[in-house]
């Protein structure tokens, strides 16, 4: 089969390196749909595996730009030549290409302020160690609260990803590991606490924990 894509005459063809199975990559897909309906056309080649999936055919593929996630290996596509767009997501802002950021400051000043109006007097964040944009929100989180009198308890862990060799096994053991030492610092913290979490996933993670630290979510 010839999987490679050419150009229809006269109409940018955009490669889209977007997942859909997170609400932020359908958004960021249905805003690109959008714009293009108002300042096109564009013909669109979407690959919802990413550009890990696609990169060993990227070299082939007849592609006037890119749109795709922030990432490990970059230097592939400024290799390629193709003008891209890179959606930050987990990394630092890419040199060299054009790059859509979250304003994780505001993020972080907007989750303060609605908590504070919530009536919370003590304060939680949950992020990713090591992480710039999870350390970016934490820092301004807690500089947020600082102007209104407030602090906020902070736990942080590595964020565990799928690796090669460690088996289902392993990755059940890790994920139980952090989920037991997240539920003991939570039932540390004053009742009722309004966490932040860095990201759905870290919310999601803080939920679960809550479970099993017998804490009732929002109530506690």
């Amino acid at each position: 089969m010839n999987w490679q894509r050419r150009k229809s005459p006269g109409i940018p063809t955009v490669l889209l390196l977007v997942e859909s199975s997170r609400a932020s990559g359908r958004d960021l897909l249905r805003g690109i749909a959008e714009y293009a309906r108002h300042h096109g056309p564009w013909a669109f080649h979407w690959e919802p595996g990413g550009f890990q999936e696609f990169s060993r055919r990227l070299s082939g593929f007849d592609a006037d730009g890119i749109v795709l996630r922030d990432v490990e290996d970059l230097d592939a596509v400024r290799r390629h030549g193709i003008p891209a767009i890179v959606v930050g997501h987990s990394h630092h802002e890419a040199g060299g290409l054009a790059n859509v950021i979250t304003d994780s400051r505001e993020i972080a000043a907007m989750a303060a302020e609605h908590l504070i109006d919530c009536g919370f007097r003590s304060f939680a964040f949950v992020g990713y160690e090591g992480n710039p944009w999870s350390d970016e929100r934490r820092d301004a989180f807690q500089q947020a609260l600082g102007r209104s009198g407030w602090a906020a308890a902070v736990y942080q862990a590595a964020r565990h990803r799928a690796a090669r060799g460690r088996g289902a096994a392993g990755q059940r053991a890790t994920w139980r590991a952090e989920q037991a030492s997240m539920a003991a610092w939570l039932r540390r913290l004053p009742l009722p606490t309004g966490v932040m979490a860095c990201n759905d996933d870290r919310a999601e993670n803080v939920s679960e924990a809550c479970k099993r630290a017998g804490l009732r979510v929002p109530e506690d």
